[in-house]
């Protein structure tokens, strides 16, 4: 949900991921070399000046204009999550898409409590906020690999494990209300089912 394009401090890139994964917010940290491989991406933040330029237009395309960050801010996080919340509104009060329905970190379908483990949560909330396609008019697919890097502690190596925790939720969605969650495509990905 979150891209954050930084060239600099890997730890520190290690460390912000690291607390939003532990609220539930997806984010995924790249350099310049490899962001691309993860759009498309609703939020995009570039922590330096100097790679605006070269990022504006392809994350342009996928989202509004990336927002650059000063490099002296200190509390990068908060900073992160103000600037999100602005564009978004805050998603992680109360918010409808679909049938699902978010109150106070407690995910509802239908009305009905849906219990998410955090990593079902995290791609709960990747796939609510996924853009939209300018062409189709609908939310876009993401890969599964793409989840496993926005979503998984492990990065990537935890591919498989996406596949796993979708079949869960989408288990648990039918045992509430009769169908599934997510939307599976071959070939496509993953999205969240549209009634």
């Amino acid at each position: 949900m979150i891209l954050i394009i930084d060239n600099t401090q890997r730890k520190f890139r290690t460390e912000i991921r690291k607390r939003f994964l532990s609220d539930n917010i997806p984010c995924v940290v790249a350099d310049l070399s490899q962001y691309d491989e993860f759009l498309p991406a609703p939020f995009t933040v570039v922590t330096e000046r100097y790679l605006l330029d070269e990022v504006a237009y392809l994350a342009g395309m996928h989202n509004q204009a990336p927002i650059c960050l000063h490099e002296d801010v200190r509390d990068m996080y908060t900073y992160i999550l103000n600037a999100f919340q602005e564009h978004f509104g805050d998603i992680f009060g109360t918010n409808k898409i679909s049938r699902v329905l978010t109150k106070n970190g407690d995910v509802l379908f239908c009305g009905k409590p849906l219990y998410l483990t955090k990593s079902e949560a995290r791609i709960l909330n990747m796939l609510k906020y996924a853009p939209t396609d300018p062409v189709t008019r609908e939310k876009v697919y993401y890969s599964k690999e793409q989840l496993a890097a926005y979503c998984m502690t492990d990065g990537r190596s935890a591919a498989g494990a996406v596949a796993v925790h979708i079949c869960n939720m989408n288990q648990k969605a039918n045992k509430i209300a009769g169908f599934d969650i997510v939307e599976c495509k071959r070939y496509l990905g993953y999205r969240l089912h549209v009634f």
